[in-house]
């Protein structure tokens, strides 16, 4: 009982050939936002407590003066292997920023793939794909 105990304090533990005291995958880090002509565009991080359907992926428009919801985006749709965790699979927005013009949202994921979007209309097009765990979805696809 005694080595079972210790082992648990140094973090030995094993359950069915998983190691307890490692975490399976670290938090995202927070992505600072953007402000850009009164609105404040941001990246919340986990979606799956919010009804959204997978943790990653989305932007938000606030306005700056009083931090109200414009809209909410998906930028990209993730493809889960129901085979695999599903949280080793999220794949989480790293940064955005405005373009020059100031008429699309340039949004890079922790895959390296790029995304933009159009501000006037949300449409969104992938400039760099690197996986096929990704895809922008139909409704905001340009077509």
């Amino acid at each position: 009982m005694r080595i079972v105990a210790v082992a648990a304090l140094l973090g030995l533990v094993w359950v069915g050939g998983v190691d307890l005291a490692e975490p399976k995958r670290l938090a995202p880090k927070k992505v600072p936002p953007v402000t850009h002509r009164g609105i404040r565009y941001e990246v919340p991080p986990f979606g799956m407590s919010g009804d959204r359907g997978q943790n990653g992926g989305y932007v938000q428009a606030r306005t700056a003066d009083d931090n109200r919801l414009l809209w909410e985006r998906l930028v990209y749709r993730i493809q889960y292997d129901p085979a695999l965790e599903r949280d080793v699979q999220d794949v989480f927005i790293t940064s955005i920023s405005v373009s020059e013009d100031g008429h699309r949202l340039l949004v890079e994921n922790d895959k390296r793939e790029r995304f933009e979007m159009d501000l006037s209309c949300g449409v969104v097009v992938a400039l760099k794909k690197t996986t096929d765990r990704t895809s922008v979805p139909e409704s905001l696809a340009a077509r």
